[in-house]
């Protein structure tokens, strides 16, 4: 029986999966239209949920800790470190583990995994024994269940040069400030979005405007125009932008209905935290998990199908959909929240012990340490967020909630 393992998509999934199973002495094939490709995105990411993974140093700058801002003032800081991920970096620790890995440039056009086999839309065609879509959000080679539509998650970031140094501390990164853009504007108390800032040093900053969630989704021109009145609010005004990001995240849909012959993972997966959007921290967590399924069920000569089965069950154990669903509960909640409610919501859930709150902005979180964060938020919460939030419990998305309290 063949060990050879498929990777589709060379994004940080795909590539995590490539090494994973590389470390477990599989035969892998990285397929994508350019296997070099480097990453687009930007990433920040709490350093502890990556430190420890034999990455080495990832990070184009870490800070000691966060703030966050629900009103003027001082805020509220995180001792939580926060790194963001020099892509460069995190490419070429992925790549040196997964040497080895042969790749090939080209579409994908059908999986027959039956028959063992990869067809590419030139006509080539590839053996795989096992296939791991790892192609992003738009996969179409993954069956995903019925659900309601999803919430999306839009940014625009700009890393700054200013002329004259930022009003924001160079030694702590700010992770949400939800006061209010532009307080004479009254379309910033109806839909809420945040600041993200990481100061570099005292001219150079990246700043980010984020739609947490919403549905359906914000425009990019709208997030736009407000990010450059919350600059004008911070008395930020003589700029040049370095670079741009912008980002476009479907959250909250169900996860794939199990097994399916064709393995999922990241964003083809549904990975993606539905309350948060945070995803590239628990990829990396849990490819490991992944390839030590697949060299299992190798080992065991288990069947292409019981093979998948494994894998599906290494991505998405039953305990991590339980918490998915409560997740996915608590972006509805979200959604129903204005700019002084979410910031509510957050002032809230930020009071709560850490390990509550870490717990549940975990990716990979298991459903019991997500309830207990959710019932501490619950507890602390003013009477009218109570309120809501019991609300919710009882409306159409409540079935999330049920479901998943009895999830272990």
């Amino acid at each position: 029986m063949g060990e050879r393992v498929v990777v589709i998509g060379s994004g940080p999934a795909g590539w995590a999966a490539a090494a994973a199973c590389r470390q477990e002495g599989l035969t892998v094939v990285l397929v994508a239209p350019d296997p070099s490709a480097p990453f687009r995105n930007g990433y920040g990411v709490w350093a502890d949920e990556v430190d420890g993974l034999g990455l080495g140093d990832i990070f184009s700058r870490r800070w000691p800790g966060v703030r966050v801002y629900f009103e003027p003032g001082e805020g509220q800081r995180l001792p939580r470190a926060y790194g963001r991920v020099d892509n460069a970096r995190l490419h070429a620790a992925l790549r040196e583990k997964a040497e080895g890995t042969e790749t090939v440039a080209g579409k994908v056009a059908f999986v027959a995994t039956e028959g063992g086999r990869v067809e590419l839309d030139d006509g080539r065609t590839l053996p795989a024994d096992v296939v791991v879509d790892a192609s992003g959000h738009e996969s179409s080679l993954v069956h995903h269940g019925a659900g309601p539509q999803p919430g999306w998650q839009v940014a625009l970031g700009w890393r700054l040069e200013v002329e004259r140094p930022h009003p924001w501390p160079v030694g702590e990164a700010v992770l949400m400030d939800f006061r209010r853009a532009d307080p004479a504007d009254p379309e910033t108390a109806r839909w809420p979005t945040f600041l993200y800032a990481l100061p570099e040093d005292d001219r150079r900053v990246f700043v980010e405007e984020t739609v947490l969630v919403s549905r359906p989704v914000r425009t990019l021109e709208a997030v736009r125009a407000r990010l450059e009145r919350r600059l004008a609010l911070h008395g930020v005004k003589g700029f040049k932008i370095i670079e741009e990001e912008r980002c476009f995240i479907p959250m909250g849909g169900p996860p794939a209905p199990l097994p399916q012959s064709v393995v999922a993972f990241g964003g083809a997966a549904r990975m993606v935290h539905p309350a948060t959007g945070y995803l590239l921290a628990r990829v990396l967590r849990t490819a490991p998990r992944l390839s030590r399924a697949l060299r299992s069920a190798f080992d065991e000569g288990l069947d292409p199908w019981a093979r998948s089965e494994r894998a599906w069950e290494a991505v998405w154990p039953k305990t991590e959909r339980g918490a998915h669903d409560l997740a996915r509960f608590g972006m509805e909640v979200l959604l129903d929240l204005d700019t002084e409610g979410t910031a509510e919501f957050f002032r809230t859930f930020f009071s709560t012990p850490p390990e509550r709150w870490e717990s549940y902005l975990a990716g990979g979180a298991r459903a019991g340490d997500v309830r207990a964060a959710m019932l501490s938020v619950f507890g602390k919460a003013g009477w009218g967020l109570r309120f809501r939030l019991a609300r919710a419990g009882f409306g159409p998305n409540g079935n999330l909630l049920r479901r998943a309290l009895f999830v272990r």
